[in-house]
Order: structure tokens, then C-alpha cells, then sequence
């Protein structure tokens, strides 16, 4: 990757903040940004059939949240 091209990715992004216990998105929810984690830690969690959150994931500083869904258009 070139300067140019990181210096063209950097304009496109832009931070944000989430209270612990704040939903990023649900799942099923259609996918339109890449998030990343810079602080902190996000919990990756799933409904099971009794209605309580199961972890399926954790992610840390330097990851990314789904990315695979934002590149071949399925939903989170």
C-alpha cells in the first residue's frame, strides 16, 4: 500500500465512542461500516434460544469487527 492510498483511507474514517454495555450493531443488521477497536474491548455476543447473551468473540485494540461482511455485502 502506498502513502497515497493510506492518506486516502484517513479521510474516509473517523472516530467515535461506545459506552460499555452500548450495541455497535446486531446481528442481521445491514453491514455499511468498518469498525475497529482502538481502546477498550468489544464483546461479540449472540441470542440463544433462552433469550441470554452467549460471547461468541472478543476484540481488541487493532481488530476489526466484521469486515468480512462489509466487503461481500452480507449482513453483521
Amino acid at each position: 500500500m502506498k502513502l497515497t492510498d493510506l492518506t486516502e483511507i484517513c479521510e474516509w474514517t473517523h472516530g467515535c465512542a461506545f459506552k460499555p454495555g452500548q450495541a455497535i450493531f446486531l446481528e442481521g443488521d445491514h453491514a455499511h461500516t468498518v469498525y475497529q477497536v482502538v481502546r477498550g474491548v468489544a464483546k461479540l455476543v449472540c441470542v440463544g434460544s433462552s433469550g441470554r447473551e452467549i460471547i461468541v468473540g472478543l476484540a481488541g485494540p487493532g481488530d476489526f469487527l466484521d469486515l468480512v461482511s462489509i466487503l461481500d455485502g452480507r449482513p453483521y
